[in-house]
């Protein structure tokens, strides 16, 4: 282990202890001598001898020298308490004291601010480095903020102690690396990066070691939208620092990020889903889970091009996307409307469908519903009593629960709806398509799109069927925009289940649902 020297002692301290010492002689010398007097006084024999005036001297020069090592301790007592407190705070640095016992140390003095300054010139990176905790003082971290929630604000308290900000930025131009990539950590966390330090966060993130780029992209999320999506389709950027900054999302959320609603279109743009590089290719593949808008149509593009593996990124991303969807206020699914969307494209009348497209996107969504009705079964059932009672004084977990429960069983029916509308479309039992879903094992065939798309609705409408008599509530319909009709909804007040819901789209049987098809047949 590398030890720094030990600061040698100032010369104020060097001189008051000599000052100490010949005090110190000067009383032993007059101990000595009283001694000898007493000694001599009883000796009766001893001839007589004449005072000495050594004494008193010596004692009047021992007065003197402690009235001015007291005046002089009282007039360079500060000097002397800096100069012990450095001394004490490096000996500390060196034992390995924790970062909060460091931060105490300086926050214990009123000077705190200047010892902290006079310590950013200190040879010693470990000190430098040590200074970070008090210097960042209250500031507080950034918060995660979900799509859901957007760039909310938050009320905040806290900051810097006095021109903290300062010596933070000398900091971040440190010329060791070690302290220039703690400084950049503990302060591009916090959640006032953007006002303070943005200027010198966005040089080194352009011209600092890969070391301090990683670390600054690591917190663009919660701070710049703009430098995220430019970072991470840079091609100019290392590979590291481009995997950095989706790690930040994950890290801080995607609330910043989905509020530009420029992730999609920026991707697409820099053709950041063509990268060489497999592992840049996949993140962006995945990071589209994040975009306000345009991810299912990029994931369709990706579904329609023949590299396997880019396909089943695509297809699982999808999925649990839609699965794992947060709820918006007014039952709104941004990306459950805008994959519903793409299967109205493909539905053209007067003309063919394009059946291999609709048989993708509606694969997709029933895969969406297997998993949204296995989530269902792990779950325990909301509480429709006491979430509502928590909705009326602004929301609780029992409300968010219910709504979560609710989510999950529109994703179910609106799957279950879309293939009953394209099923009943005459043209779908004359569609026929050639291709291989991501997660089949088998060689692509020629299959009817009717046929592909009733068995894709199996296993979620036998689920509805099984838990008919469950999750009875007055909010329970279907009721997607792209499908209006498939469920009238129920009447004011009145409560359904699972199975009354699917009584009303008449899927309650396979009996009920080959008649209505038969029917739209006819029609």
């Amino acid at each position: 282990m590398q030890l720094a020297a030990a600061a040698p002692l100032p010369p104020l301290v060097l001189l008051l202890a000599l000052l100490f010492g010949v005090v110190a002689v000067a009383v032993k010398l007059t101990v000595a001598q009283r001694m000898e007097w007493q000694v001599e006084e009883e000796d009766e024999l001893a001839p007589p001898r004449k005072a000495s005036r050594a004494g008193p001297a010596v004692l009047a020069a021992v007065i003197g020298g402690a009235l001015v090592a007291l005046c002089g301790g009282l007039l360079f007592r500060a000097p002397v308490t800096d100069a012990l407190f450095k001394r004490e705070f490096r000996r500390a640095v060196e034992r390995g004291e924790s970062p909060e016992a460091l931060r105490a140390r300086l926050a214990g003095r009123e000077d705190g601010l200047k010892q902290a300054a006079q310590f950013r010139q200190d040879a010693d990176p470990r000190v430098r480095k040590a200074i970070l905790g008090y210097l960042v003082g209250g500031a507080p971290l950034a918060p995660k903020e979900g799509p859901e929630t957007g760039a909310f604000v938050r009320s905040w308290s806290g900051g810097y102690p006095g021109d903290a900000v300062s010596i933070l930025k000398q900091l971040l131009a440190d010329s060791d690396p070690e302290v220039r990539l703690e400084t950049i950590r503990a302060v591009a966390g916090r959640r006032d990066a953007d006002h303070h330090f943005r200027e010198p966060l966005l040089e080194l993130l352009r011209s600092g070691t890969v070391e301090d780029r990683v670390a600054v992209a690591e917190s663009l999320a919660h701070w710049d939208a703009g430098a995220f999506l430019e970072t991470f389709t840079d091609q100019a950027q290392p590979k590291e620092v481009r995997l950095a900054v989706l790690r930040g999302g994950e890290h801080y959320g995607w609330g910043k990020v989905y509020d530009t609603r420029g992730l999609a279109k920026t991707l697409k743009r820099k053709r950041t889903l063509d990268e060489p590089d497999r592992d840049l290719r996949h993140a962006a593949i995945d990071a589209l889970r994040h975009a306000s808008e345009g991810g299912p149509a990029l994931w369709l593009e990706v579904l329609s091009r023949p590299a396997e593996d880019d396909r089943q990124v695509a297809f699982r991303t999808w999925v649990g996307a839609l699965a794992g969807e947060p709820s918006y206020p007014g039952e709104r699914y941004p990306l459950l409307e805008q994959t519903e969307a793409l299967v109205w494209a493909f539905r053209k009348d007067g003309g063919g469908l394009d059946g291999e497209r609709v048989a993708l996107v509606l694969h997709v969504l029933c895969a969406a519903a297997r998993e949204s009705a296995a989530r269902l079964d792990r779950a325990q059932p909301a509480n429709l009593g006491l979430a509502m009672h928590q909705r009326a004084r602004g929301g609780g977990p029992a409300a968010a629960a219910f709504v979560q429960e609710l989510h999950r069983l529109q994703l179910i029916l609106r799957a279950l709806a879309g293939v009953r509308q394209f099923a009943a479309d005459p043209r779908s039992g004359k569609t026929d398509f050639l291709a291989k879903m991501p997660d089949e094992e088998f060689p692509a065939k020629p299959r009817k799109l009717r046929g592909f798309l009733l068995e894709q609705a199996k296993e979620p409408l036998a689920w509805c069927r099984r838990n008919g008599t469950r999750y009875g509530s007055p909010f329970l319909r279907v009721n997607g925009f792209w499908f209006a009709g498939a469920d009238p909804g129920p009447r004011p007040g009145q409560s359904r289940t699972l199975g009354q819901v699917l009584q009303a789209m008449q899927m309650h049987t396979d009996e009920a649902l080959a008649r209505y098809l038969k029917k739209q047949a006819k029609e």
